[in-house]
C-alpha cells in the first residue's frame, strides 16, 4: 500500500527472522515496526430502529443513530470498529418502516457483547436490544 504497510502473524520465536527478512525487501528497509496483539472483533446488530424522523417529516441519517448511540449509557466505553450502518436501502424508507442497524466492536472475551444483550437501549424514541450478527446464509441458485 501507499504506507507499505503489513498485517501479518508470526510465531514469537521467528520474530527477528523475520524481522531481517523483510528488511531485504524493497520499501521494507525498516523491518518490523510495531507489535501489536490481535484484537477479537464482533458484529452486533440492532433490529425494529425506527428509521423515519416524525419532527423533520424525513428519514433518520445513519449519523442520527450514531450521534444517539455516543449519548446512550448503554453504549458508554464500547469502542466501535466499523461504522454503524443500516440493513435496508435508505432510499426505501416510509414512515412506517424499521430496519436493523448493525456495527463492529472489539470484543476480545465476549464480555461487551455478552453485556450488550442483555442491556435495554432507547434508541430514537423505541425500546430496542441489541443481538449478535447472524450472516443469513447463502442460496444457491440455479
Amino acid at each position: 500500500g501507499r504506507f507499505h504497510n503489513t498485517v501479518d502473524y508470526a510465531a514469537p520465536g521467528s520474530l527477528d527472522l523475520y524481522d531481517c527478512l523483510l528488511r531485504t525487501i524493497p520499501g521494507f528497509e525498516h523491518g518490523i515496526l510495531h507489535i501489536a496483539p490481535w484484537v477479537k472483533i464482533t458484529k452486533i446488530k440492532i433490529p425494529d430502529v425506527p428509521v423515519w424522523n416524525h419532527t423533520t417529516g424525513a428519514p433518520y441519517s445513519i449519523q442520527d443513530v450514531t450521534v444517539a448511540l455516543d449519548h446512550s449509557t448503554a453504549f458508554s466505553n464500547v469502542r466501535v470498529t466499523n461504522r454503524a450502518a443500516w440493513a435496508k436501502a435508505p432510499d426505501t424508507f416510509r414512515p412506517t418502516t424499521l430496519s436493523s442497524v448493525s456495527f463492529s466492536i472489539e470484543d476480545p472475551d465476549g464480555a461487551v457483547s455478552n453485556r450488550l444483550r442483555h442491556t435495554a437501549l432507547y434508541l430514537l424514541g423505541k425500546k430496542c436490544r441489541f443481538k449478535k450478527w447472524k450472516p443469513k446464509p447463502t442460496s444457491a441458485k440455479p
